[in-house]
């Protein structure tokens, strides 16, 4: 009797431990820190400036939105993902994924401040699990997680004066 009841202490100890460790092992995130330049060389609005991190700006005019949030997630597999453009499949890196991320994100944030009025968006600075922000001149930082890949950021909208 003795020995039954101790081995299922020991059983549920162990799916315990093991439930544990899935959950740990579940909210896995990498980071990825890439240059800004990089990444949003081209395909931005010219229209609506941008200003990263602590970078400096001309005297506000408005601010239109505080703290407003922008991102982009997609699928991601490290090993390889499947291209129309090719034949079979092609390896993509984590770094070429951030960049396509990036300059998504980057065009939501400026598609808002054209739609409300502004003419760029100042203190932009990544952020992810549980608003733990970055604040970069010239660095961005992308996660992956559970087979996504995204990149978050906000800002403040503005109109700045010419």
């Amino acid at each position: 009797m003795k020995l039954s009841v101790n081995m299922t202490g020991l059983a549920a100890l162990l799916v315990s431990l093991s439930l544990c460790l899935s959950t740990a092992q579940a909210d896995d995130i990498n980071v990825y820190r890439l240059p800004i330049e990089g990444a949003i060389r081209k395909g931005i609005d010219g229209n609506i400036k941008l200003y990263f991190g602590d970078q400096s700006y001309p005297e506000i005019e408005e601010t239109l939105a505080k703290r407003h949030f922008a991102h982009r997630r997609s699928n991601f597999r490290e090993s390889s993902d499947p291209s129309p453009y090719m034949a079979g499949s092609v390896s993509v890196s984590p770094n070429a994924k951030c960049n396509k991320a990036m300059l998504a994100t980057t065009r939501e944030l400026q598609k808002h401040a054209r739609n409300i009025g502004g003419n760029a968006i100042i203190n932009i600075e990544s952020y992810h699990q549980n608003n733990q922000g970055f604040r970069s001149s010239n660095e961005f930082e992308c996660y992956s997680t559970k087979g996504k890949l995204g990149v978050m950021l906000r800002g403040d909208i503005v109109r700045l004066k010419e």
